[in-house]
């Protein structure tokens, strides 16, 4: 058991310092030069940096979140699953109560199963949009010589004088992602009703 212990523990480092390693550091030097150099030669503040590529993480976030259709999948699943609950409730009207029984049981069976299958695969979306993006830029945020350790800010009412890169960078992406979410439930949908509203009055 040990020497298969071993071989499966060596496997999983070869994927991980030969793939995975490598990958973000990849991924890590294309974010480099593509957004925090021109930040850089614009000479922004490092703190504006830092909430600059919060945003940007919140964007790719919510772009991967549609990209996996996460909303789309979640109404299926629930009218699916509203729809069958309803079903299941009609079951009362059999008379046979050894075949309602044997229908109920077999109907929550089937209910378990769609339901552990959707959690796995809610699992599988949310850490894919959320936890890679942040877990990505997390890693390219400490191997990275711009913006790394501590920040100095200039004087202030606070008596603060530096900040954590990763506390900054993880209070403006979970801002952002609020604003974001604020957005996408209260205003956007209000938008989009608007628009039918404009162009009929345009017309007329």
């Amino acid at each position: 058991m040990d020497f298969l212990f071993h071989y499966i523990t060596a496997f999983l480092d070869m994927i991980f310092y030969g793939v995975i390693v490598p990958l973000f550091a990849m991924i890590a030097g294309l974010l480099e030069v593509v957004i925090l150099k021109p930040m850089q030669l614009a000479q922004l503040h490092p703190v504006v940096q830092v909430v600059c590529v919060a945003l940007f993480t919140a964007c790719l976030s919510f772009f991967v979140r549609k990209l996996l259709k996460a909303e789309q999948k979640e109404r299926a699943f629930t009218e699916t699953f509203e729809e069958k609950k309803r079903q299941q409730e009609n079951l009362v009207l059999i008379t046979d109560w050894k075949s309602r029984d044997r229908l109920t049981r077999a109907m929550d069976e089937d209910l378990d199963e769609d339901f552990n299958t959707y959690l796995a695969g809610r699992f599988v979306r949310y850490g894919a949009a959320y936890l890679l993006p942040l877990f990505l830029i997390l890693h390219w945020l400490d191997v990275s010589a711009g913006l790394n350790g501590l920040i100095k800010i200039p004087e202030n009412g606070w008596n603060i004088q530096v900040i954590p890169v990763m506390a900054l960078f993880l209070v403006s992406y979970c801002t952002f992602l609020v604003v974001f979410f604020f957005l996408q439930r209260k205003i956007w949908p209000r938008l989009r009703r608007k628009k039918p509203c404009s162009i009929s009055s345009s017309n007329v």
